[in-house]
């Protein structure tokens, strides 16, 4: 009997990147930690099967905070059909009320202004990256009530798990339960 080509047919999932990702992302001359954590998850992202998931909100907040990096990234994506444009016409209806009742309005903003990239998530294969520590602090605590937030992904880049993750198809087997959102982020 043949081996299964199983490995090969998998679907490798959406991603949804942050903003700050991108913003963050150095060159190959990158000296700052963060720039090379960046950059090492983009391009982990484009030598792999991925595709990237991608709002007009989220392109719009992107090309507000390019860096060189996430540009030319972006455009390998795009140039190689690895970019998933979505329309999000059907709002996250539970998280955004869940949201509104946080009573500490600077918390309640960060998760607004985050909403899209959940919202993306929810839409396609519940998949984040970021390096927001704080959003995904918040969202982890609202994952108890908005319970459609416990099965995204969410791969902090700082995270030396993030690239592992990624280099194992960013999938959903037990072993990656620590990046769920409904578990807190183990980074310091």
């Amino acid at each position: 009997m043949k081996k299964s080509k199983k490995k090969q047919m998998e679907r490798w999932p959406s991603l949804v990147v942050d903003t700050c990702v991108a913003k963050s992302a150095g060159g190959v001359e990158a000296t700052a930690l963060e720039g090379k954590y960046c950059r090492d998850c983009l391009d982990t992202i484009l030598k792999g099967k991925f595709k990237v998931a991608m709002s007009k909100g989220i392109f719009e907040e992107w090309m507000k905070h390019p860096s060189n990096k996430a540009i030319s990234w972006l455009t390998a994506m795009r140039s190689s059909g690895r970019v998933r444009d979505i329309f999000l016409p059907n709002k996250s209806v539970k998280t955004r009320k869940e949201i509104e009742r946080e009573s500490i309005k600077s918390k309640r903003e960060a998760m607004k202004k985050d909403t899209i990239l959940i919202e993306a998530a929810l839409a396609t294969d519940k998949r984040i990256i970021s390096k927001d520590k704080e959003a995904r602090e918040l969202f982890h605590k609202l994952s108890n009530p908005a319970k459609e937030l416990r099965e995204i992904y969410w791969a902090h880049v700082m995270c030396p798990e993030c690239i592992e993750w990624l280099k194992d198809n960013a999938c959903s087997e037990k072993k990656w339960d620590a990046l769920r959102l409904e578990t807190p982020l183990s980074v310091a």
